[in-house]
């Protein structure tokens, strides 16, 4: 990092750091309201969870290792890479972008500067130093990230893995989660509005996507849960009718058995059950076969 912060940048060169470093705190904040979203709504609608709850994990997996490895990029140690203590200690160096003064000399083209509030001052040293030690691998919450991913999100530690289930895998809290993502959010928006009187925002678009898809999904299943129960109901009704015709039936079959029980066969027929000579249903036919013609074995000249 020493090597990047002696380089001094103009205001055009600190912006491109700011928009990308921007990129990955976005990101973080973006997939974690998602993940919530996703298990909020899995919490209100049991029906919809039930009915794809691999693909609902799936989802929520991807959600949360896609905030960590953004957010493990804005927390990163290394060196030679853009992070929050990388780019925090490059303002220290270039304080003279900051303030009005500097801002108002800005190039033309510059599109925020002329908003830029006049009691907006250059950061103050101490509180830059404060910021600066948040996101320092001495702070526990950078310390738990940092050891998670250098184990379990951008490496598989070999010595963890050697130890199978008996291995202690470190663990990064949601809480810890949550404080690290308020911390990014807040130091980057207060730089960067003391620098160009703009902030970043971390509310995606469709943000209640999530629970219009659960709506959608859920009017589904009651729907074809009002469908089977339509349809088990005429099944229902279509029983009782033919165990009517049957009762009528057999109130008639005294001494005509053999014309009674070639009724019930052909009333069985027709509604598509077997039956026994009673006319019980004992079951339900599914498929027929077309119908064979008589054969009397002479062939066609």
């Amino acid at each position: 990092m020493a090597s990047q912060n002696s380089d001094l940048l103009n205001e055009v060169q600190f912006g491109a750091l700011v928009r990308a470093l921007a990129q990955d705190v976005v990101d973080a904040h973006i997939h974690w309201d998602q993940h919530n979203a996703l298990q909020a709504q899995l919490e209100k609608w049991p029906q919809v969870q039930a009915e794809a709850w691999p693909f609902w994990g799936y989802t929520l997996t991807a959600h949360r290792r896609t905030t960590l490895a953004a957010l493990a990029r804005v927390f990163d140690q290394e060196e030679n890479s853009l992070h929050l203590y990388a780019w925090l200690t490059t303002i220290r160096s270039h304080l003279r972008l900051f303030g009005n003064h500097p801002v108002h000399h800005r190039p033309s083209d510059d599109p925020f500067a002329k908003w830029l509030p006049e009691g907006v001052v250059a950061p103050d040293t101490q509180q830059l130093e404060d910021d600066i030690a948040l996101c320092a691998i001495a702070d526990p919450d950078v310390l738990a990230l940092v050891r998670y991913r250098n184990n379990l999100l951008a490496h598989r530690g070999r010595k963890l893995s050697l130890q199978g289930d008996a291995a202690k895998l470190p663990t990064l809290l949601y809480e810890q989660i949550d404080r690290l993502l308020e911390r990014a959010r807040t130091l980057l928006n207060r730089y960067n509005y003391m620098f160009d009187a703009s902030v970043f925002s971390m509310t995606p678009l469709g943000h209640d996507a999530v629970e219009t898809v659960f709506e959608c999904v859920q009017r589904d299943l009651d729907h074809r849960e009002e469908k089977e129960a339509a349809r088990m109901a005429a099944a229902q009704a279509r029983v009782q009718e033919f165990q009517h015709h049957i009762q009528l039936i057999n109130a008639t079959a005294e001494g005509r058995e053999d014309e009674a029980r070639a009724e019930r066969k052909a009333l069985a027929e027709r509604y598509g059950y077997t039956i026994n000579d009673a006319g019980d249903i004992t079951g339900v036919v599914l498929f027929r076969g077309p119908k064979q013609t008589p054969h009397d074995g002479r062939r066609k000249s």
